[in-house]
């Protein structure tokens, strides 16, 4: 991997670039391309070099990619912001992650405190990318960034300290797929979205149930608190024909990743209920989390009238531990108390 001065003979592989739809989706380089926009480009990269101002660019280079992409750094007195994209050819080859290394050490050894990115919100590759170099991400930033033919976009702020080593802080929470009795358990996909049924009451569940119009931000909000090492989720599917039938998580409340306590949620889409699923899907995903996660204590909680979901956790063996009441407003008028329970894991026997 080196970084270096783009050159006349890099035109070409600039224009292609620039005009990739991914470049196009996730990125702001203009579009429609204009005819000299890459030389353009390179005849300003060599006047900010000269000049030590603007964006400091470079071509990714490696030995099966002459030209593999660009990176850049925006020089500020103590923050300096980062830019990068690869060449269509060099995608999926995990080479942006040692670009943006060693972007990154150059930028500390020129004096910069942080350096920062802006990632639009939705852009996974990229947000992985910073992930694995250390880069602390925060909480997406409202219309933070232009939008390329509408309002401005949302996005992620990612930011790396000086001497932070350059290795991922925390464990993003994958999903794997685990199987029995005719249930599988697998990351949700873009196309899991629920059909419209009437559905339990409001109250016994601790999140809005995902609907058509919601399942898309329902679904971004999961994937970002797996990304942060907050959760693992995972779509409840039937294992013979693939179909959505409802989610199973094991997630913290808190800001910061899972520690040693997690909390187990799920919900069922109505169509599935009563055909034992949920208790098949709960036990997977509780034996994944003492067995392969190594968690010490598991919690759960459900209105005291679902009783469906009481049923479901003291087959798994968690015990009632408390009760708030009075915490749930009922449709017909009164409350409903909220039952509160833990799996401790010497409670959990071969698991």
């Amino acid at each position: 991997m080196r970084l270096r001065a783009l050159t006349d003979d890099d035109l070409d592989a600039i224009t292609a670039l620039a005009t990739d739809g991914d470049s196009v989706r996730w990125t702001t380089i203009p579009h429609p391309y204009p005819p000299d926009g890459s030389r353009e480009r390179l005849a300003a990269t060599r006047e900010q070099w000269r000049t030590r101002s603007g964006p400091l660019c470079w071509a990714i280079e490696t030995d099966d990619h002459p030209f593999a992409g660009m990176i850049d750094v925006r020089p500020a007195p103590a923050r300096w912001e980062l830019g990068y994209a690869l060449h269509p050819a060099a995608r999926g080859q995990r080479l942006m992650p040692d670009a943006i290394r060693l972007a990154s050490g150059w930028s500390f050894g020129q004096g910069a405190q942080t350096v920062s990115a802006y990632v639009v919100r939705g852009n996974w590759a990229s947000r992985r990318v910073l992930w694995s170099c250390g880069f602390t991400v925060h909480p997406a930033l409202p219309g933070w960034l232009p939008g390329r033919d509408g309002p401005p976009q949302d996005c992620w702020p990612a930011t790396l300290a000086a001497g932070a080593p350059m290795t991922p802080t925390h464990r993003w929470m994958i999903a794997p797929r685990l199987e029995a009795d005719g249930v599988a358990l697998r990351p949700w996909r873009d196309d899991d979205v629920p059909r419209e049924e009437p559905d339990h009451p409001a109250h016994f569940m601790a999140a809005p149930v995902p609907t058509a119009a919601t399942f898309a931000d329902w679904l971004l909000d999961r994937r970002e608190a797996v990304a942060a090492g907050r959760a693992v989720h995972w779509c409840v599917a039937d294992a013979r024909t693939d179909e959505a039938l409802g989610e199973v998580g094991l997630f913290t409340r808190a800001p910061s990743e899972l520690g040693d306590e997690v909390e187990l949620g799920y919900q069922l889409f109505p169509n599935a209920r009563g055909r034992g699923v949920m208790g098949t899907a709960a036990r997977l995903a509780v034996d994944h989390a003492v067995s392969d996660l190594g968690f010490r204590r598991l919690t759960a909680s459900c209105a005291s009238d679902n009783a469906a979901s009481a049923a479901v956790l003291r087959r798994l063996g968690f015990r009632e531990w408390g009760r708030e009441a009075g915490v749930h407003d009922l449709p017909g008028g009164g409350t409903a108390d909220e039952l509160h329970w833990e799996l401790p894991r010497a409670a959990t026997g071969s698991r």
